[in-house]
Order: C-alpha cells, then structure tokens, then sequence
C-alpha cells in the first residue's frame, strides 16, 4: 500500500483530470472520489494502477470500474434519488 500522502496526491489528480475534467459537478461526488482509497480494492500487485483511467481486474472473473464510470454513475443516483423525494 502507498504512503497516505501520495495516494491523496493521486486521487486529486484523478478527480481534476478524469472526472470533473468530463463534468462531473456533484461536490458530494467529487469528495466520496477524493476520499476512497481505490487501491484497497485491488490485489496489492496492481495498486500502482488503482488511479488509472481503465476498469482493474479484481478476480473471479470481476472488475473494478473505471473512476470516471463509478462517479458518473453515482452522481447519476444521487440525482435520482433526489427527484424522487
């Protein structure tokens, strides 16, 4: 596992260049982004890759989604539910 600081560099990095970059806007979303460490959901021999603009593969036939998808796709349901309530 990487040391916390330059993993919070890389999440930065991967919010400002892959995700708001694209449009996402949800300040919620871009702070859930900036905050999980995706490399703790990866086999340790690719969490160098964890901040890439690719799916990972996790095992079992299963992939991690690319930072972009996973906070499209939350945004998406944050605005939802917010139509709905």
């Amino acid at each position: 596992m990487r040391a916390t600081r330059e993993a919070t560099l890389e999440r930065d990095r991967m919010v400002a260049g892959q995700i708001a970059a694209r449009g996402v806007e949800d300040p919620l979303v871009l702070d859930a982004m900036r905050a999980v460490p995706r490399e703790d959901f990866v086999p340790g021999e690719l969490a160098e890759y964890a901040y890439e603009d690719a799916p990972l593969r996790i095992g079992h036939g299963q992939t991690i989604s690319q930072p972009y998808i996973v906070a499209v796709m939350t945004a998406a349901a944050r605005a939802r539910l917010s139509q709905s309530g």
